[in-house]
């Protein structure tokens, strides 16, 4: 057999042991990618039991879901990658649910203020800052209301006033002049207002004035400030 005979075949065979390489490594991607699981948000028009049968009958195992008004119905669990085609309404994947909740807040918190455009950082921050306590309140079985430090209750039946801070929602702040407004008619002289904010009040309250913000659904927050 001629040298360059001989040279050809050990080029084709060394050539199909490439493809074949190559066959076994693009099959294995594919199998990977079915077999992949993912985190997902749903979002349906109605959250009842025959929605809920039908998501895990099509694959979706569910952590939670969330109705509101601010971030709509949505459903939050796990699916293989492969099937999240076969899933109805709106799905976004590779987020749980801190991540789906925090970039609705933060596209809300930049409706109000596009400033946070160029400052999303902190406005990231505050978006799950905002979420965690929701998760918090949940916890502490408060269905309406900001979560009010533990610190606060007691000092306010110590002193006749004391300074907090009272945090607006995220979902509140194009509407904080009114809210501002509405505490301070409605809480009287049981709080002394230094500022009203967007993100918040700048006060000093008593227990009687605590009480009564207790289930103000635009509050996220309220706790002791600095003098």
């Amino acid at each position: 057999m001629k040298k360059e005979s001989l040279f050809s075949i050990i080029l084709l065979v060394l050539f199909i042991f490439i493809l074949i390489g190559c066959a076994k490594e693009e099959v294995s991607t594919v199998l990977e990618e079915q077999n992949q699981i993912i985190s997902v948000a749903v979002k349906v028009d109605f959250i009842n039991n025959e929605t809920l049968e039908d998501l895990k009958a099509k694959g979706l195992i569910i952590n939670d879901t969330e109705q509101s008004k601010t971030y709509g119905n949505v459903v939050f669990g796990k699916i293989n990658k492969s099937k999240v085609g076969d899933l109805p309404g709106e799905v976004k994947e590779g987020v749980d649910e801190r991540e789906y909740k925090t970039e609705v807040l933060k596209e809300i918190g930049v409706i109000a203020h596009p400033s946070f455009q160029q400052n999303e950082r902190d406005l990231n921050l505050l978006a799950q800052s905002q979420v965690v306590l929701d998760e918090e309140r949940e916890q502490k079985g408060i269905i309406k209301g900001p979560i009010i430090e533990d610190q606060l209750i007691e000092r306010v039946t110590q002193e006749e006033f004391v300074p907090v801070f009272i945090s607006f929602r995220i979902e509140a702040w194009n509407n904080s002049k009114q809210y501002g407004d509405e505490i301070k008619s409605e809480v009287g002289e049981d709080i002394k207002i230094d500022v009203v904010g967007w993100r918040g009040i700048v006060a000093w309250i008593d227990k009687s004035g605590l009480e009564k913000l207790k289930n103000k659904d635009y509050l996220i927050m309220i706790a002791i400030r600095s003098p």
